[in-house]
């Protein structure tokens, strides 16, 4: 661990902090900004958490749904989009399922529906 100062990104405001050996530039800037109170800084971590959790979210959803593998990568590729407001949520079908992402307050909603009929002809 090193101590460095940074600023913040989108204030500017300077900040000592601790961050490991391997951070560069670029990374001690994330940290700050991180760590700063001003209203953009706050608004882009959150956005950033939001991001991180709907990752999650897919990830997770998706680890028994291996035929499903090519959806969750879309997914995962729409998760910034979506918590950035640029979208405001995406579906993808492929055979009987049916997968749906949305924002939520947290980062984003993702659902699995799969379609089966059950049918007796005589």
């Amino acid at each position: 661990m090193k101590d460095v100062q940074g600023k913040c990104r989108f204030c500017g405001q300077y900040r000592a902090i601790q961050v490991p050996d391997s951070f560069n530039d670029i990374d001690i800037e994330e940290e700050v900004t991180k760590k700063c109170d001003c209203v953009d800084a706050v608004s882009y971590t959150k956005k950033q958490e939001h991001i991180a959790n709907g990752e999650g979210s897919v990830k997770e959803l998706f680890e028994e749904y291996e035929e499903l593998v090519n959806i969750r990568d879309a997914l995962l590729a729409q998760v910034k989009p979506l918590c950035e407001n640029n979208i405001d949520g995406v579906s993808f079908k492929k055979g009987t399922y049916t997968c749906k992402m949305k924002r939520s307050k947290d980062g984003v909603k993702v659902d699995i529906e799969r379609k089966t009929v059950d049918s007796l002809e005589s």
